[in-house]
């Protein structure tokens, strides 16, 4: 039976940042880093996935249904932006795994 992957499924959708964080900050970079992408960009799906228990979360950011193809791309170092300054505040590594 082959393992079940959702990282490629998901990797399709849109961009992932892998980042870690102290697994004590775990949930608030996920709360404060999809607060602020989503008051950037209303109806993006911030999904947060990996080695949490490492600190260690790939965080993909998906395009909003109906968006137009090349204008989500162009946006992507403004959420990498927004992913880093909160990884960097919570005194974390922008490069995991």
């Amino acid at each position: 039976m082959p393992r079940y992957s959702p990282t490629g499924s998901i990797s399709k959708c849109g961009d992932r940042p892998t980042v870690a964080v102290p697994v004590s900050r775990v949930a608030e970079f996920i709360t404060r880093v999809g607060g602020a992408v989503c008051s950037r960009l209303p109806w993006i799906r911030p999904i947060a996935f990996g080695n949490v228990g490492d600190g260690n979360i790939h965080f993909t950011l998906t395009q909003p249904e109906g968006m137009d193809k090349a204008g989500y791309p162009a946006r992507w170092q403004e959420f990498h932006d927004i992913v880093h300054g909160v990884v960097r505040e919570l005194r974390g590594s922008i490069s995991a795994e």
